[in-house]
C-alpha cells in the first residue's frame, strides 16, 4: 500500500525542509554539552521542533487536495487513494523520526550524564506520540477544501481544548463556592497536543503536571486518540470530492461546528465572568458590550466562511439561545448551591488544615469586631509608630489610611492533628461561607472579608507542605474576639494581625505585625524587623 515513487517524490519536493530541520535539530542538540539543565533545555527544543513539523508536513503533503489543478494532476495518476494517503502518512513521520533520532542520539552522546529514561526509550515513545498528532493534524486539514481554510480550521482545533477548559474552569470557580482555578486537569485529555507535551515532560523530568491524573487515563486516552482520527482520517480522504477543491470548507465539522461552538463558549464565559458572592449579575452596561463585540466577531468569522458579510434569523436565534443557556446555567448554579457540587467537598479528614484571614480597610469603624479590638487595644489615639530603618526615624502613620487584617494559621504540627473542637470552628465558618456565597452576602455595605482556605491530605515537609487538595471560601464570617482568644492559646495555632498605614512624611506605606498570644499583641519581630511598639 506504500508507493516509493511518490515517497522519492515527496522527499525530492521537501528535501530543503527536511535539510533545514535535521541542521535545527543538530543546533538545538549542543547547545550545551556536558550540562544536565542544558539537556533538558535541549531536548525540549528538539521536541518542539518536532512538533511544529507534524503541523507543517501534513499541511505540505495534502495541500494538493485543496487546490483544482493539483487534484486533476495527482488522482489521475496510476496510485490508488490509499496509496497517497498511506504514502503521505508515512513520509511525514520518516521526516519526524529522523529528526528525533538525531537529535535524542546527540544529547545522549554529547552529554556526560545519562537520562532519566533510556535514548532508544524516549526516541519510540515521542515517535509514536508523534504519529498520533500528525494523524489528528492530517484529520484537520482534510475538513478544509482550500489552503487557507486548512490552516485556520487546524488551529482553531488545537487552541479549542484551551477554550473548553477556560469555560469549563471560569464556571466552576465562579459558580462552584470553594472551587479554586486550575483544578479541571482531567481536561487536559481532551488535547491531543497537550498529551504529547505531558509525555514529553514526563520523559524528561519524571512527572506530570496533570496531578491526580492516573498514568493509564493517559495511556487510554492516547490509544482512544489514535484509533478514532485514523478512521477519519481514512474516511475522509477516500470520501472526499475532488469537486469541493478550492471551495468554501462547509463540512460539518469544520467552519458551520468551529464556529458556533466558539460562539457558544465566549458567550458562556461572558456570563460566568464576574458572578461572585457580592451579586450573581449576568447583564450590566460592561457585559453588554462584551456581548456585542462576541456577537460582531460571529458575523466576522461568517464572512471568513461564506466570503460575504450577511445576518441571517438562524445566527441570532443561536446566539439567543447560547445566551440563555449562559444566564440559566449561572442562576440554576446559584439555586442549587452549585448543583450540591459545593456540598460535596472532602468531610472528615484528620489531616486538616486551615488558613483563615479576615481584612478591613479601616475608616473609623470595621464591621468585624476583632479589628475594632486591635485597634483600640493596639493603635492609641488614632496614631500609629514604625521605624523607617533608612532614614533612623520613627514615622507617624496616618489613621485614617490604615487597612487591618488577621490570619489564623490552623495546620497539623509535629503527629498531632487538629483537635475536634477547632475542626468543629471551622467547618462552621465553611458552612456560613457556602450560604454567604450563594446569598449575595453584604452587610451593610461589607463584603463579609473573610477568606477560609482549606487544605485536605495536608503533610508537613522540611522546607514547605504538600496537601491533596485544596478549598477556597470567600465572605467567610469573621471570628469572634472569644473565638480568636480561644484559638491562640492553642497549641499549634498562630493567630496574626497585620497594620499596614500610610506616612505623609516620606509618602510611603508601612507594614507592623504582632502576635496574639495569652490574650496581649506582642511585636512579632521574627515577621517584621522594622516593627516597634506602638505608642
Amino acid at each position: 500500500m506504500i508507493s516509493t515513487s511518490y515517497l522519492k517524490y515527496l522527499w525530492k519536493s521537501k528535501k530543503y525542509l527536511i535539510l533545514f530541520s535535521l541542521a535545527m535539530t543538530i543546533l538545538f542538540s549542543v547547545i550545551s554539552p556536558g550540562s544536565r539543565d542544558g539537556k533538558k533545555v535541549e531536548l525540549v527544543l528538539v521536541d518542539a521542533l518536532v512538533v511544529a513539523l507534524c503541523y507543517a508536513l501534513p499541511c505540505l503533503v495534502f495541500r494538493f487536495t485543496h487546490e483544482k489543478r493539483s487534484v486533476d494532476s495527482y488522482y489521475p495518476l496510476p496510485l490508488s487513494r490509499k496509496q497517497l494517503l498511506y504514502t503521505g502518512i508515512l513520509f511525514c513521520f520518516l521526516c519526524v523520526f529522523a529528526c528525533l533520532t538525531v537529535g535524542n542520539l546527540l544529547i545522549y552522546f554529547l552529554n556526560i550524564r545519562s537520562f532519566i529514561v533510556s535514548p532508544l526509550a524516549n526516541i519510540l515513545v515521542m515517535s509514536f506520540m508523534m504519529g498520533v498528532l500528525i494523524i489528528v493534524n492530517s484529520c484537520g486539514i482534510l475538513l478544509a477544501n482550500n489552503t487557507f481554510d486548512a490552516v485556520v480550521i487546524l488551529g482553531a482545533y488545537t487552541v479549542l481544548p484551551a477554550v473548553v477548559y477556560v469555560a469549563v474552569d471560569f464556571f466552576m470557580a465562579h459558580c462552584i463556592c470553594g472551587f479554586t482555578h486550575g483544578g479541571i486537569t482531567v481536561l487536559g485529555l481532551l488535547s491531543p497536543l497537550f498529551l504529547c507535551t505531558e509525555v514529553q515532560r514526563y520523559l524528561v523530568s519524571g512527572e506530570f503536571s496533570m496531578n491526580g491524573i492516573p498514568n493509564w487515563a493517559v495511556i487510554t486516552a492516547v490509544l482512544f486518540y489514535t484509533a478514532l482520527f485514523s478512521y477519519l482520517l481514512y474516511r475522509f480522504f477516500l470520501n472526499r470530492m475532488t469537486e469541493r477543491a478550492g471551495t468554501i470548507s462547509d463540512h460539518p465539522l469544520s467552519y458551520p461546528f468551529v464556529i458556533h461552538i466558539y460562539v457558544f463558549l465566549c458567550v458562556f464565559i461572558a456570563c460566568v465572568q464576574g458572578v461572585n458572592y457580592s451579586g450573581w449579575k449576568v447583564f450590566n452596561e460592561g457585559k453588554l458590550i462584551l456581548y456585542i463585540l462576541i456577537f460582531v466577531l460571529y458575523v466576522i468569522a461568517n464572512f471568513v466562511y461564506k466570503r460575504k458579510i450577511f445576518l441571517s434569523v438562524k445566527m441570532v436565534v443561536l446566539f439567543t439561545a447560547f445566551f440563555l443557556f449562559g444566564v440559566g446555567s449561572v442562576y440554576l448554579a446559584k439555586e442549587t448551591r452549585g448543583f450540591g457540587i459545593s456540598d460535596m467537598y472532602v468531610k472528615n479528614d484528620p489531616n486538616v488544615a486551615y488558613e483563615y484571614t479576615s481584612y478591613s480597610y479601616f475608616d473609623g469603624e470595621s464591621p468585624d469586631e476583632a479589628i475594632n479590638w486591635f485597634y483600640r487595644e493596639v493603635v492609641s489615639n488614632g496614631e500609629l509608630f514604625s521605624y523607617n530603618a533608612e532614614a533612623d526615624e520613627i514615622r507617624t502613620l496616618e489613621a485614617g489610611s490604615i487597612d487591618m487584617s488577621y490570619t489564623v494559621m490552623a495546620k497539623p504540627y509535629a503527629d498531632k492533628t487538629l483537635s475536634p473542637q477547632t475542626i468543629s470552628l471551622f467547618e462552621r465558618i465553611r458552612e456560613k461561607a457556602i450560604e454567604n456565597y450563594y446569598n449575595g452576602y453584604v452587610e451593610d455595605g461589607y463584603l463579609g472579608g473573610g477568606n477560609l482556605f482549606v487544605y485536605n491530605g495536608y503533610r508537613r515537609t522540611p522546607s514547605s507542605f504538600t496537601y491533596s487538595r485544596d478549598y477556597f471560601y470567600h465572605a467567610a464570617p469573621s471570628l469572634t474576639r472569644e473565638e480568636l482568644l480561644s484559638l491562640s492559646e492553642t497549641e499549634g495555632i498562630q493567630v496574626t494581625f497585620n497594620v499596614q498605614g500610610y506616612c505623609e512624611e516620606d509618602e510611603s506605606w508601612y507594614n507592623v505585625s504582632y502576635l496574639l498570644e495569652d490574650g496581649e499583641f506582642i511585636r512579632a519581630d521574627a515577621l517584621d524587623m522594622n516593627a516597634v511598639p506602638l505608642a
